[in-house]
């Protein structure tokens, strides 16, 4: 099968028309007419595709450079697009500020404790046990966290 960017003309679609195409899809499944792990692996690899393209900076930098062509905000094929920053992040820590450089220091050593105490928390055995301050003497119960989680598929792409 020959690949070519045209091909991405498939997907040029209005909301109405994705909404239909995932309807399609999740109803030829539940009617056993498509594979679901056929699907599953179908979907992964547009992932990666889009992942690729869209995470490469000449990517990014050419179609900044065809919207700019457009002014600030315009309309395009079936969609509304916009040129504004995004990601917008501070570095505090250049600041100089003596107050903020401690407080966060203080959350640093914070975290840590934290994670260092759910380690502990997690190995604490099956049934609990007794915890004694050692500064009060006073003592609790303490028992093993409830540990979450969710099944899924895990695919590795090759």
């Amino acid at each position: 099968m020959e690949l070519t960017t045209t091909n991405l003309g498939l997907f040029q679609t209005s909301k109405s028309e994705r909404s239909e195409f995932v309807a399609q899809i999740l109803k030829d499944i539940e009617n056993g007419v498509t594979d679901a792990l056929k699907v599953h692996l179908q979907i992964k690899c547009m992932e990666d595709i889009i992942k690729g393209v869209t995470g490469s900076a000449d990517y990014k930098e050419a179609v900044l450079d065809q919207a700019q062509k457009h002014g600030k905000r315009f309309s395009y094929q079936n969609a509304e697009w916009e040129i504004r920053e995004t990601g917008v992040s501070y570095d505090y820590g250049t600041c100089g500020d003596v107050v903020y450089d401690t407080l966060a220091r203080q959350i640093q050593e914070l975290e840590a404790k934290l994670k260092e105490r759910a380690e502990w928390l997690k190995a604490i055995p099956e049934g609990g046990m007794s915890v004694v301050d050692e500064e009060t003497g006073e003592t609790w119960r303490v028992i093993k966290p409830m540990k979450k989680s969710t099944t899924a598929v895990a695919v590795k792409l090759k």
